[in-house]
């Protein structure tokens, strides 16, 4: 564990580390520490001013860190571990990537409408609610965001005023048509996956979404009806729609075939 002052440290070098007393000395700017069956809250770190991105993926004793002395912290990845709760995270004010995606015991995320300039957010596969929701749309510079795989999850209009927002997915929720009306407010928008949401029927609402390029609507209900509106969307160059209630879906690649084909509908 010699010159931690200046190196990235990855599992492969701490399979058979069981503390995080180690990192005590540590100063560096990016710290890896996925997989590892160690207790991590964020105190073990005597100075962690420089560090901008730390990795504990798959951590599975991590269930609550306290980040407020990260000042420097731009990324920060905690995918598949067992935290419940982010209030210590929404201390880290510089924070622009934070993925938390399958950590299934976080239900409500709204302390993160602290972290202004957030840009990119990986909630997927977690069990946030429509409620715990609510305080993303303080996340105005948020670009990316995936809430694909939320079980609990059937409206995200609170969504509506993220004006930067430019990728949502929301494939294997509980979205409904209802749920989804205010997301033409999110001018910005290039791609949008509602694969595997079997409640909505019609996409229509997302008409004047003028920079929208991918939507994919595999394994949705939709039909002709429902997406014929889409013809006004200028850059729309890629449709999904197999698996749909559409007979024969045609493979819409480009947009001049997507034109062509809801022109026709």
């Amino acid at each position: 564990m010699a010159n931690l002052s200046t190196c990235e440290l990855f599992t492969a070098h701490t399979h058979r580390v069981q503390s995080a007393d180690f990192l005590q000395q540590f100063t560096g700017e990016k710290l890896y520490l996925d997989g590892l069956q160690i207790r991590f809250s964020g105190r073990e770190i005597a100075d962690p001013t420089r560090l901008e991105k730390l990795s504990i993926i798959d951590c599975k004793e991590v269930d609550f860190i306290d980040l407020e002395n990260y000042t420097s912290l731009r990324t920060l990845l905690l995918s598949r571990t067992s935290i419940d709760s982010l209030e210590g995270v929404s201390k880290c004010k510089q924070l622009q990537l934070l993925n938390i995606g399958g950590c299934h015991l976080l239900k409500d995320v709204n302390c993160l409408h602290m972290l202004t300039g957030l840009k990119e957010l990986f909630l997927h596969e977690t069990g946030v609610t429509n409620a715990g929701i609510l305080g993303l749309a303080s996340c105005v510079n948020l670009e990316k965001l995936n809430l694909g795989g939320c079980l609990y999850l059937s409206d995200v209009n609170c969504l509506g005023a993220l004006v930067n927002l430019k990728e949502l997915h929301l494939w294997s929720t509980k979205i409904n048509n209802l749920g989804i009306i205010a997301i033409n407010g999110c001018e910005s928008l290039v791609e949008v996956v509602l694969d595997d949401c079997p409640k909505v029927t019609d996409v229509s609402c997302l008409k004047d979404l003028y920079n929208l390029q991918f939507l994919s609507l595999i394994q949705t209900s939709v039909d002709e009806k429902g997406i014929k509106e889409l013809k006004s969307c200028p850059l729309l160059e890629c449709l999904g729609i197999s698996g749909t209630q559409i007979i024969h879906p045609p493979k819409l690649w480009n947009h001049a075939s997507v034109l062509q084909y809801l022109s026709s509908l």
